[in-house]
């Protein structure tokens, strides 16, 4: 009766953690960075963080390490290391920290680099457990070989591209759909933040992102470079299917492949970070003039300003004509901060030196 007892205590707290709700994840970090960077109480905010964390297996990288700077700022050892533990839980490997200045120069790194190294020593198997190492071979087969086909292929004319392109980027896109319903969306809580080596690691017969490169360079029926198969680790995130997305926009032409149940879903269950979904979306109307967003707006296409951390700071109160309040019922419908936080986020940031992770080119 005893181990029955226990069993079933052990069946419900992994149901729980299963079924937890990540729109109070993302309600905590918002408060948490009002608190920061629109109120300025620096340890209110990282109190805020550290219960956030507690209540979560699963968190995002690109908030624990905002998180740990913040830690330092305040001079407070026992949270920097607490957020150390949870960033080596989540994917943080020692050499991420090379691009982390504001770290690296802290007297509290410094004194504890082998302790960190210890804490990823101990957390990294934990990490690699919860990768669903199907999915991320799956994402990496429908991004690489978009990756290859995405160029034009020397004296290749523009309908010849388009014949042969138009109907690959389709088929990846319903492999990804496929992908997303059976496995949940293919981001960090899936298959792990971008790592290069990530196949290796795990000593996985599935070849790393790089090795379609290295094994495809040489034929004449794709035309590639290197660039295109390196992850860019020091986002702290993993967004591989941004690409494939956005090549289905500008070939087919569709803004929005997924439904609003879809997101609003997978946000809710930890799959897809709300910033990234919405940098997505914005990604076809970011560069249009006034007119043509405003009227893509009033035809229904959602537009969050997730924008470039240097075009924001001068911004006073719209964007193109279209006021913040109007973007900030969308953004808050998706568990996006208002745009006046992102704003004091990034000036915070200026004033203090630290580092901000971001997404492709908006700030997450």
């Amino acid at each position: 009766m005893r181990n029955m007892l226990l069993f079933f205590s052990l069946f419900i707290i992994a149901q729980s953690g299963l079924s937890q709700d990540y729109t109070q994840y993302h309600k905590s970090i918002i408060n948490a960075e009002k608190q920061l960077f629109i109120n300025e109480k620096l340890e209110e905010g990282l109190k805020t963080y550290l219960t956030t964390f507690k209540q979560y297996d699963f968190v995002f990288l690109s908030d624990v390490m905002l998180a740990m700077q913040i830690s330092l700022l305040t001079n407070n050892e026992q949270a920097f290391l607490t957020l150390a533990d949870k960033a080596t839980q989540n994917g943080l490997l020692p050499r991420h920290l090379i691009k982390f200045y504001f770290i690296q120069k802290h007297p509290f790194y410094k004194k504890h680099k082998d302790s960190i190294i210890t804490l990823y020593h101990r957390n990294r198997p934990h990490y690699l457990n919860r990768i669903d190492t199907i999915a991320l071979q799956k994402m990496y087969d429908i991004f690489a070989f978009d990756q290859m086909e995405k160029n034009p292929l020397k004296n290749e004319s523009e309908t010849d591209y388009n014949k042969r392109y138009k109907p690959q980027i389709k088929q990846r896109i319903d492999k990804l759909t496929k992908l997303i319903e059976g496995h949940g969306f293919p981001s960090d809580k899936t298959i792990g933040i971008y790592q290069n080596d990530i196949m290796s690691e795990m000593k996985l017969s599935s070849q790393d992102l790089i090795y379609y490169y290295h094994n495809n360079k040489n034929n004449s029926a794709y035309s590639i470079n290197e660039g295109q198969f390196q992850e860019y680790e020091w986002k702290f995130s993993s967004n591989l299917w941004h690409a494939v997305i956005a090549h289905n926009y500008q070939r087919q032409g569709i803004t929005q492949i997924h439904s609003d149940t879809l997101y609003l879903r997978e946000i809710k269950k930890g799959n897809i970070h709300p910033r990234d979904m919405a940098h997505m979306l914005d990604f076809p109307l970011r560069n249009a003039d006034s007119d043509k967003l405003n009227i893509q707006i009033k035809k229904g296409e959602k537009f969050f300003l997730i924008v470039r951390r240097n075009n924001i700071e001068n911004m006073e109160g719209h964007y193109k004509g279209i006021p913040f309040s109007r973007i900030n019922l969308l953004r808050e419908r998706f568990y996006i901060a208002p745009i006046e936080q992102d704003i004091a986020k990034i000036k915070f940031a200026k004033k203090y030196g630290i580092h901000i992770p971001y997404v492709a080119n908006g700030v997450r």
